[in-house]
């Protein structure tokens, strides 16, 4: 039995560890951590096509396969195969243990390459001002902030995961997309 749980433990540890923290929260959002002027990021896969990319990605919205709080829910908007998929979503309990969310994430497929742009979620304004930052933009709660940000890396995190296992990838922001 310790061996089983010592076994989880260590997973549990090192699939920590090879999550990214692709996105920052700042007073304004969303923002790309490594590209702060960036609109959007783009992960590359190469060899994958766009239409490989776009069911795989559509896949992982269908089963739920979504790390996040088995409460918050993932719903295909518009599906323009094979070129975009924007995501309509809500998440329950992601500022602290009452506020709840619904976001909106645009994904733009090229063969080999995924765009995502950076998403927009919506709660009471006054509560993100009053709870995460202070009015003059200072993180007043780096835990809630935290977990917002991990909120959406983990479902970057998904998609990057399930793209990786056909290729390496890599981490672009730059401008010719």
């Amino acid at each position: 039995m310790k061996k089983f749980f010592l076994l989880g433990v260590l997973l549990c540890t090192s699939m920590a560890a090879f999550s990214k923290d692709y996105l920052e929260l700042t007073p304004d959002g969303l923002i790309v951590k490594e590209n702060y002027s960036a609109k959007y990021m783009v992960l590359e896969y190469e060899g994958i096509s766009q239409d490989d990319l776009f069911s795989k990605i559509s896949s992982y919205i269908d089963s739920g396969l979504s790390k996040n709080s088995k409460e918050s829910k993932m719903n295909k908007v518009t599906l323009n195969r094979p070129s975009s998929i924007i995501i309509n979503g809500y998440g329950k309990n992601v500022i602290g243990k009452s506020d709840n969310i619904i976001y909106n994430m645009s994904i733009m497929l090229r063969d080999g390459k995924v765009r995502i742009d950076m998403p927009t979620f919506s709660t009471d304004p006054e509560r993100l001002k009053g709870k995460i930052f202070t009015k003059n933009g200072n993180v007043a709660d780096a835990k809630l902030k935290k977990q917002v940000e991990d909120f959406f890396n983990a479902i970057i995190n998904d998609i990057d995961t399930i793209l990786s296992s056909a290729t390496l990838n890599s981490i672009k922001n730059e401008d010719n997309w």
